[in-house]
């Protein structure tokens, strides 16, 4: 699931991520400022070029801050794979492209290499799945 334009969510919570970083830089700049005499002008400078650099990454990262992108294990319930090896109650499937440790679901019948599987439940990094 994708989306076009990030929530008024997504961004406080992308800005409340990055005021550590940014109150650690001020921070840092007071200590430095206690043993090297730094003017204010080029402590704001820095702060400033600090604030553009997060606004610059913004749209390169909200994704990565928006709950409605996230993937969970539910986002595997139904998707058709194929067996790639015989599954009789354990073997390896391929699912979107990727490699999946497979047990069948409890009363289903083993099911042959080469044929199409759907996922069922996610326990871990195993696959429950059924010949459907």
């Amino acid at each position: 699931m994708t989306h076009e334009r990030p929530t008024s969510q997504v961004l406080l919570r992308y800005a409340l991520f990055q005021l550590p970083g940014t109150a650690l830089l001020v921070g840092a700049l007071v200590l430095a400022g206690l043993w090297v005499e730094i003017p204010l002008w080029l402590s704001a400078l820095i702060v400033g070029l600090w604030v553009v650099k997060e606004i610059v990454l913004f749209p390169l990262v909200w994704r990565a801050y928006d709950v409605r992108c996230s993937g969970g294990a539910h986002t595997m319930l139904g998707v058709r794979g194929k067996a790639e090896e015989r599954l009789d109650p354990r073997g390896y499937v391929r699912l979107r492209g990727e490699l999946w440790q497979a047990e069948l679901a409890e009363g289903a019948a083993p099911v042959e290499a080469g044929a199409e599987v759907v996922v069922l439940e996610v326990k871990g990094l195993v696959v429950i799945v059924r010949h459907p």
